[in-house]
């Protein structure tokens, strides 16, 4: 059964015009003058907004439908969407540790998910300085950073077979 879903996105301290919202987008609310969609349906405002609402249908997932769907991953979206940075071996070995047991990629990134639940907190002091490679830093050594670090490094180990069907 579908949900309609208000969110309320504040984009400061973030500067760009992409519009965020859960899929399936109804209706926006703001000082966006006008919106376009690129052909991988991103939305895009005319002006940057500083806070704006979006009215979305949601529908519940289904893990077992999950569990089912095929395991590549389109070349448009590795092209658009999938662009990483470096990342180290010992994320690639930490992402097989935790991921041992689970057979499908739906399983293997809620459980990634909540090993860096579990394991990792937010924090705005002390956060990873590394330029070279912070998710590292991270992972192994602050075990604290901001919102922004943290789903950049769940993307790190999901990587690993994402890069690597059948892994």
């Amino acid at each position: 059964m579908d949900t309609l879903i208000r969110q309320e996105v504040y984009m400061e301290p973030l500067d760009t015009r992409v519009v965020f919202g859960l899929d399936r987008i109804l209706r926006i609310h703001g000082p966006y003058g006008e919106i376009s969609r690129n052909s991988n349906n991103t939305l895009t405002a005319m002006t940057r907004l500083k806070s704006y609402e979006v009215y979305s249908r949601f529908t519940p997932i289904n893990l077992e439908q999950l569990r089912r769907a095929p395991e590549e991953v389109s070349e448009p979206i590795r092209k658009f969407y999938l662009q990483l940075p470096y990342r180290s071996a010992n994320i690639e070995q930490l992402a097989k540790s935790i991921t041992t047991n689970q057979r499908t990629s739906i399983d293997r990134a809620l459980a990634v998910r909540n090993y860096l639940q579990r394991n990792y907190s937010y924090s705005t002091s002390e956060l990873p300085q590394s330029s070279n490679d912070p998710i590292s830093e991270f992972l192994f050594v602050k075990r604290s950073g901001t919102a922004s670090i943290l789903p950049r490094a769940w993307l790190s180990c999901c990587a690993t077979w994402i890069y690597r069907p059948g892994w």
